[in-house]
């Protein structure tokens, strides 16, 4: 069963948020464009709408496919998400239901770790893999994704309060960022729910331990396994996950291309839409596939 909007979901000519039942439950997305496929994963605690200037952007040359990532959103699973794996298989359930065979992939934050270990489960399905400020990559993160990892602790760092909220949204984006209104207002929308805030629980329980990622959660040893064209974007001033990060990629995957954003947070796309849009389709159109 198929449920969906009008078209210009978000003002984006074209553009529909549809949600699908797949073989491991329903899972939303939005859907703009046509033509070669994209996949974007958004981050921990928001949803496929913080991606809005991105699809815009993309759907004029691409088929862009942005879910709501397992338990985030108008998706399902908020009950499964104590591994990573759940949030692995919604995205290959969405790709089997929608035909897409072969994608790049664009992932952010924790959306980036998805992409790592979807790119490592499925290599034939992945043909280019972006990662934005990623999960997975490095074993130092910010203090309060180690703290939301501790049981009880973590009710009160991930609660829907106010304060809360605004306390994350000042460590995700480098102050004076000029960040899109409705993206801030989707991004407080979906913190301030107790459904959002017990899944971004679950899901930093199961990527994060206090000293650091969880060990199955740490894949820059495997990222060699990565044939495909890989390219990481980075704020150098990003506080959850330090651009310190890096040391050793190259190393670890020797065709990855690095562009690092000098005065930019956890968030590029949405502190620099235009020119992180720019990058990302350059990489997309022009990079060997």
């Amino acid at each position: 069963m198929t449920q969906e909007t009008e078209n210009d979901y978000l003002d984006i000519p074209g553009a529909r948020k549809e949600v699908v039942d797949t073989a491991v439950g329903k899972v939303a997305y939005i859907t703009a464009g046509s033509g070669p496929p994209v996949l974007l994963l958004h981050g921990l605690g928001t949803t496929s709408e913080t991606w809005g200037t991105t699809i815009r952007t993309l759907a004029k040359t691409r088929r862009v496919v942005a879910p709501d990532l397992w338990g985030h959103g108008d998706s399902g699973g908020s009950r499964r998400l104590r591994k990573i794996e759940p949030l692995v298989e919604a995205i290959e359930a969405l790709c089997d239901t929608l035909g897409v065979d072969a994608t790049a992939v664009v992932g952010h934050s924790l959306g980036g770790l998805v992409a790592i270990r979807f790119a490592l489960a499925h290599k034939d399905r992945v043909t280019k893999l972006a990662l934005v400020d990623a999960g997975g990559i490095g074993r130092e993160m910010s203090w309060l994704l180690r703290l939301a990892s501790i049981p009880v602790v973590g009710w009160l760092v991930f609660s829907p309060a106010v304060l809360v909220v605004k306390l994350y949204g000042w460590r995700v984006f480098n102050p004076p960022a000029d960040v899109n209104i409705s993206l801030l207002r989707s991004l407080h929308r979906s913190r301030m729910t107790h459904i959002s805030a017990d899944a971004v629980r679950k899901a930093v329980r199961s990527s994060a331990e206090r000293l650091g990622p969880a060990p199955e959660s740490f894949l820059l040893p495997r990222l060699h396994e990565i044939e495909v064209p890989v390219i990481v974007y980075w704020g150098e001033q990003d506080r959850l996950f330090p651009v310190s990060q890096l040391h050793g990629i190259t190393e670890a995957c020797p065709q990855v291309q690095i562009h690092l954003f000098p005065d930019v947070g956890h968030w590029p796309y949405a502190e620099i839409p235009e020119l992180f849009n720019t990058l990302l389709g350059d990489f997309l159109d022009n990079s060997p596939r």
